[in-house]
């Protein structure tokens, strides 16, 4: 299942609402919402926070979405590269 679908089941399932998780997690609900239709991706930190929260693996929110993959692959390198 794709992160964006894996994210709006596992918060239905705690039943939070976007802006409750978005408070959880200290970003925007804008935020949330992007995530979950799949228009952008929360960067490694938030992701790690995710998993926190639901009480999952990486593995599980990240499992075959290999958008995100890339998504991510590119965040590390822009990182690095301003070192």
């Amino acid at each position: 299942m794709e992160f964006h679908r894996v994210l709006k089941q596992k918060r239905k399932e705690f039943d939070l609402t976007q802006e409750e998780l978005a408070e959880k997690l200290q970003v925007s609900r804008s935020a949330i919402s992007n995530w979950e239709i799949g228009r952008n991706y929360p960067d490694i930190q938030t992701l790690i926070s995710l998993a926190k929260t639901f009480d999952v693996s990486l593995d599980y929110l990240l499992n075959e979405d290999l958008e995100i993959a890339k998504s991510l692959d590119l965040d590390i390198k822009k990182k690095s590269n301003l070192s």
